[in-house]
């Protein structure tokens, strides 16, 4: 699953890897949040190739097994955590 500025969808790795590469966004880890076992949160520096001053943003990583299964792409990263901890509040609750 992915999640942006332009919606959310669910798409293959493969989809996802290609989407990194077409776009030419440039993202630079700034911080990192571990939010649970599974989910982290990674503020970045964005570029873009029509862009030359980078923009703070932040991803919501949800890892399933050894894989990426979530990434969730925020403006800020006051809006990531509050998702994240949200999360994995009622992730917990699951019976």
């Amino acid at each position: 699953m992915v999640f942006g500025p332009r919606g959310v969808g669910t798409i293959t790795a493969g989809e996802f890897t290609e989407w990194v590469v077409r776009s030419g966004i440039r993202l630079e880890p700034v911080s990192w949040h571990a939010a649970s076992e599974r989910v982290v949160v990674v503020e970045q520096l964005a570029t873009w190739p029509e862009t030359e001053d980078p923009m703070t943003v932040a991803t919501v990583f949800r890892v399933t097994g050894d894989r990426v299964s979530a990434a969730l792409r925020y403006p800020d990263l006051e809006q990531a955590l509050a998702f994240a901890r949200a999360y994995v509040q009622l992730a917990a609750t699951e019976g």
